[in-house]
């Protein structure tokens, strides 16, 4: 799911991810973002959220996918570099930070990174 305001990025990505054998769901705003997730949340295995988005700002649908469920990944994408902004949206939930204007090769390489830890069986005793 790409939750992404800017129509030039959301058609790039769209194209890239569907050429890379990606199931693409998108939303234009952030209301439209839980709402698509709502719909489809059994089917969703990661999100990419842009920090800056009309209706709801993405830490506020990052924290409500949270709520909803804590186990999809959920990529930031934003233009915002602070390191006190990867620090509030990484310990609001987010499992990944990308700075725009990324490469669409380091885009991928961190997918198959969250996508290939979603398979990985997880320890029930930690030491």
């Amino acid at each position: 799911l790409i939750i992404e305001d800017e129509t030039a990025i959301v058609a790039y990505l769209q194209t890239e991810l569907k050429f890379e054998d990606y199931i693409v769901l998108t939303a234009s705003d952030g209301e439209m973002g839980l709402s698509v997730f709502e719909q489809n949340s059994n089917r969703i295995n990661v999100v990419l959220l842009d920090w800056m988005l009309p209706k709801r700002d993405g830490l506020e649908v990052l924290r409500r996918i949270r709520k909803l469920n804590s186990q999809v990944s959920i990529i930031l994408m934003t233009a915002k570099s602070d390191i006190g902004d990867k620090v509030a949206a990484l310990d609001s939930g987010a499992d990944d930070y990308i700075t725009k204007h990324f490469e669409i090769e380091e885009l991928l390489a961190r997918l198959r990174v969250t996508i290939r830890h979603q398979n990985k069986p997880r320890p029930k005793l930690y030491q």
